[in-house]
């Protein structure tokens, strides 16, 4: 049975193997490197370098006099994670911890290396296809189709700004009779205050295209696609009808032609299966 790797593992994955010191290594242009002071472990001194790349991710180095990372502090769900760095080794000029000690929630855990290689040979099998995939060449009868209108929005509230705009009048007279001057004088202010509120929420109208299908290979599929643009390749697929598609890695591509006779092939996606038999 092959299953999709949870969103949040794959996203771990890859911010993990970006702070990998061979990738930083070769990739010092993409970090900003911050010395972050020293502090003991184990009776020795070691000088910490903080990494940040330019996603806002960061890992703390502690390295010891030599240039080994000794430890690394990382920031999980739940707090830092830290990883002890050991058992240093050379290989092809490359210095490769093998043991690496991780403590997270409370809870340890121990990767020990049996075997390094730097740049090995590629097997050609492990790039085989599973066993048991669904071959490619299916044939799909559409036994529903729905359409569903929705709103993504982004951002969002009422945003208000006032401004005063006016200026103050003043009229005044006097009389002046030998060595006197009498009078007066009134001031009449024309400030007003104006206000106007509008929406900042950004909002894309999309539609997601849902089939049911029956294909050739004994299965039924509920395959979909989200048209979210007036240009997309996401167009619902006509119950009732036939048509020739194949699994790709994206999902199941599906040939199709528009009424002036022009081929395209769209990718649904594949959001179940079921064997009808």
């Amino acid at each position: 049975m092959v299953g999709a790797i949870p969103a949040a593992d794959i996203e771990s994955h890859r911010a993990n193997m970006q702070f990998e010191y061979a990738y930083v290594a070769q990739h010092t242009d993409a970090f900003t490197l911050l010395y972050d002071g020293s502090e003991n472990i184990g009776g020795e001194t070691l000088e910490k370098l903080r990494i940040r790349n330019r996603e806002g991710r960061e890992r703390l180095w502690s390295i010891d006099p030599t240039g080994r990372i000794r430890r690394i502090v990382a920031k999980g769900n739940l707090g830092d994670v830290v990883t002890d760095l050991s058992d240093y080794r050379l290989v092809d000029g490359v210095n490769v911890p093998f043991t690496r000690h991780v403590v997270e929630n409370e809870r340890t855990s121990d990767l020990v290396l049996h075997e390094y290689q730097v740049n090995p040979p590629l097997d050609s099998t492990l790039f085989a296809p599973p066993t048991g995939q669904i071959a490619a060449g299916l044939r799909l009868r559409v036994l529903q189709e729905q359409s569903v209108p929705y709103v993504q929005q982004a951002g969002g509230g009422v945003s208000t700004t006032c401004t005063i705009s006016g200026t103050a009048n003043t009229s005044m007279n006097a009389t002046t009779t030998g060595n006197t001057t009498f009078g007066n004088a009134a001031t009449t202010s024309g400030a007003q205050m104006n206000c106007n509120s509008y929406d900042r929420t950004m909002r894309w109208p999309h539609v997601l295209n849902a089939m049911l299908v029956e294909a050739s290979d004994g299965n039924a599929y509920i395959i979909a696609c989200d048209r979210a643009w007036r240009w997309s390749k996401c167009v619902p697929l006509r119950a009732g009808d036939s048509y020739n598609a194949r699994l790709g890695p994206k999902g199941m591509v599906v040939q199709t032609f528009n009424t002036k006779g022009n081929e395209s092939e769209p990718t649904y996606t594949v959001l179940q299966s079921k064997a009808l038999h």
